[in-house]
């Protein structure tokens, strides 16, 4: 970061959020994004490149800026023209230990990452070069060779042949076959299983497996967006059966039938992979290996990087030049972010002081948006809402918004004083929580703190900032806060994960049957508008259900969104050759199986 940079950055905090959020600042100043190198390669899925509404560059905040943000997305080097090159090992990072290795029962980004190259699922997001290709999120065949459906209630996959497990005991390189399916997500159903609410058009009984490479789900409803549901890199891999009936624990263990098997785990250290002879792609992948190492440090990465000892780095925004200018040969990759903090409510106790809109459309207008996308976005952001803007047309953006709806998403803080009283905030004592450490720290928590200095400024009786343990208090196996179990005197700060599909994030969020419901809401029209959506076929009017949808949360502003939606930037060394991106959370089995090193 540039002084004069950092000079009006201090400034801006010193001036208008208080000298605890400055201080913090200066103590994190050029940490900008670190760790999001768990939630990003590509952003959430899309129809089409982002054309969304809010600020960039100077824009007024609830204009449309189509182009102007289509144009901060992109990468400074060429699609390599040599043929592949075989050997090597590429070095990775994370910022912490993993909780688990069993996506089914976690919703760490600290989980997926590190599971991404050894399992594999039936379908995955396809990888390509251009930021905007990729962010359109097209699928492409995996485990399965095909998929077909007459009706988005059942769909018949058919497995390929090749496929085979590790050769890894009990499994032994066997082939991969229905019954694995069948087990797998019969599993994910299971109670234990945080996500399980996603999969609640799946019947474990109804799942058929006429033969050993055919599998046929008979969906409770018509879903049409099933074949996104069983391509995402979060929920979907496929596990030997083996795991299911306990004869290993996947928890501890992996063994899948991806492009790479993972040789050791070894917390605080990091984590190395061997390259899978027999992956079902025949000659993929070119590297003969993998590390992930274990970088809590967010200066630790930047210098790992800058040495050669890292072949990727997210980068913080106020780093860039710095790193750019150390690194002159590395490829510079921009593109939006998932999307940045949301305050989350509780809503399932009807005793809530939340339950009054008033209080929760206070909060809204007590938030300098603008300032904020200044001082956190280095001014390039979008307003975004609950779901990523790289879902494009699927995505919520201000200009959806009426303006009696949109006027709640605006700076004013006379008005957010006189609703804060109304609804008798005067009287409450609340604590907004955030965890560390967690795939997104210290950025987030920077940001954090300058919302709560902007909401501070509300006539609360005691008003706090506290962290929490994100693996212990806010995950917690599917139990912590994250998951809805947190009292009505908490209100959390955090961001929307990086999910494939609208539906993902809306029902997952705000659907009263999701296991992931933060909010813990019940809204039967919600609910109604949410299971329509799901049903139709017609991809044009399932858009607008979802968008309806969509614009029904913000009016009822059950959670504070509309909230800058920043860049992020990827670092890769000249060394990497054909770095892809667009498979989010499986980027350990699409990406690393098609880059090759130099």
């Amino acid at each position: 970061m540039t002084d004069e940079r950092a000079r009006r950055r201090g400034d801006l905090w010193d001036r208008r959020y208080g000298r605890r959020a400055v201080l913090r600042g200066a103590a994190l100043a050029g940490m900008g994004l670190a760790g999001a190198v768990a939630l990003a390669c590509g952003g959430g899925g899309a129809s089409q490149p982002a054309a969304p509404a809010g600020p960039a560059a100077g824009a007024a905040p609830t204009g449309q800026v189509g182009q102007a943000a289509a144009s901060l997305i992109g990468r400074s080097g060429s699609r390599p023209t040599e043929q592949p090159r075989r050997g090597g090992t590429l070095n990775w990072y994370m910022n912490g230990n993993s909780p688990t290795f069993d996506h089914h029962r976690s919703n760490s980004q600290l989980t997926f990452l590190p599971i991404s190259p050894v399992l594999s699922r039936l379908y995955r997001f396809r990888v390509a070069w251009d930021v905007a290709e990729a962010n359109n999120r097209a699928v492409e065949p995996d485990l399965a060779a095909s998929i077909e459906s007459p009706d988005a209630v059942t769909w018949i996959v058919k497995l390929r042949p090749e496929a085979r497990f590790h050769d890894i005991a009990p499994v032994n390189g066997r082939a991969v076959d229905a019954e694995d399916v069948k087990a797998t997500f019969t599993r994910a159903l299971a109670p234990e299983n945080p996500n399980r609410g996603l999969f609640a058009m799946v019947d474990p009984a109804r799942i058929e497996t006429p033969d050993r490479h055919t599998v046929i789900f008979r969906l409770n409803f018509p879903y049409a967006p099933f074949i996104k549901l069983i391509s995402t890199g979060y929920y979907s891999w496929v596990l030997p059966r083996e795991a299911v009936a306990g004869e290993y624990d996947p928890a501890r263990k992996v063994i899948g039938s991806g492009p790479f098997m993972m040789e050791s785990y070894t917390p605080d250290v990091g984590v190395t992979y061997k390259r899978n002879p027999n992956w079902h792609e025949q000659g993929r992948p070119y590297i003969d290996g993998a590390k992930i190492a274990i970088i809590p440090d967010p200066a630790q990465r930047l210098a790992q990087f800058t040495a050669g000892n890292l072949d990727f780095l997210s980068v913080p925004i106020e780093d860039v030049e710095t790193m750019q200018r150390q690194n002159p040969r590395a490829e510079v990759i921009k593109n939006w972010d998932q999307g940045d903090g949301q305050i989350f409510f509780q809503l399932g106790d009807p005793n809530s002081p939340f339950q009054d809109i008033r209080l929760r459309r206070a909060l809204s207008l007590a938030i300098d948006r603008e300032a904020y996308g200044r001082v956190m976005c280095n001014n390039q952001y979008i307003l975004g809402f609950w779901a990523s803007q790289t879902l494009g047309k699927w995505a919520l953006r201000m200009e959806h918004l009426p303006p009696e709806v949109a006027r709640w998403y605006k700076y004013n803080p006379q008005e957010a004083r006189q609703l804060f009283e109304a609804a008798g905030g005067t009287s409450l004592e609340v604590r907004m929580m955030y965890p560390i450490p967690n795939p997104r720290e210290p950025w987030f928590g920077t940001a954090g703190e300058m919302v709560f200095n902007m909401l501070k400024a509300l006539p609360w009786k005691q008003f706090s900032f506290v962290r929490v343990d994100y693996t212990r208090d806010w995950i917690a196996g599917g139990k912590g806060k994250w998951y809805g179990n947190f009292p009505s005197n908490e209100i959390l700060w955090y961001g929307i994960q990086n999910r494939d599909d609208i539906d993902l994030y809306l029902y997952s969020f705000f659907h009263s049957k999701s296991a992931s419901n933060t909010f813990r809401l019940n809204d039967p029209k919600l609910d109604a508008m949410i299971d329509r959506a799901r049903g139709i076929l017609n991809e044009d009017e399932r858009v607008q259900a979802y968008l309806e949808a969509h614009k029904y949360i913000a009016e009822q502003m059950y959670g504070v969104a509309g909230m800058p939606n920043a860049l992020i930037y990827q670092m890769v060394q000249p060394r990497v050759r054909n770095y892809l991106i667009g498979d989010g959370a499986g980027l350990g089995t699409s990406v690393w199986s098609s880059l090759w090193l130099a």
